[in-house]
C-alpha cells in the first residue's frame, strides 16, 4: 500500500497510463486508416447489407403475420402521417383523418407483396447511406 501511494508508484502509474493512451492513440489511427481503406469501405458495405437484408426479412414476416392491422402499426402510421403533414405545410396541417391512415394500411395489407418490395427498397436505400 505505501509503495503504491508513493511517488515513485504514482509516476509507474502515471507512465503506464500514458504508455496505454499513446498504443491506445495508435490502435484508433490504425483502426481509422482501415476503415477509410477501399477493404475497410467494401466490409462495412458488405455489412449494412446483409443487416438490410436481415431487416427485410423480418419486416417481410410481420406483414405476413398481419401486423400492419394491430393498434401498434396504427398508431406508428398516424403520428408519421401526421408528422408528414404538418411537414409538408409548414405546421398548417397537423394532423390527418384517422380514415387516411386506416385506408393506407388497409391496402398495404391487401398488397403485401408490393408492400414488401417497398420495404426491400427502403431497407436498401438506408444501407447505403
Amino acid at each position: 500500500k505505501d509503495g503504491y501511494n508513493s511517488e515513485q508508484g504514482q509516476a509507474a502509474r502515471t507512465a503506464v497510463w500514458s504508455g496505454a493512451v499513446k498504443v491506445g492513440e495508435k490502435v484508433g489511427e490504425k483502426t481509422k486508416a482501415a476503415a477509410e481503406s477501399e477493404r475497410g469501405q467494401a466490409a462495412m458495405a458488405s455489412a449494412a447489407s446483409g443487416a438490410s437484408r436481415l431487416a427485410s426479412a423480418a419486416a417481410n414476416k410481420a406483414i405476413d403475420s398481419g401486423a400492419l392491422q394491430s393498434d401498434a402499426a396504427r398508431q406508428a402510421a398516424q403520428k408519421g402521417l401526421n408528422a408528414a403533414a404538418a411537414q409538408a405545410t409548414g405546421g398548417k396541417v397537423t394532423s390527418v383523418d384517422p380514415s387516411v391512415t386506416t385506408a393506407m394500411l388497409k391496402h398495404a395489407d391487401e398488397n403485401r407483396d408490393q408492400t414488401k418490395a417497398i420495404v426491400r427498397g427502403a431497407m436498401d436505400q438506408a444501407a447505403k447511406k
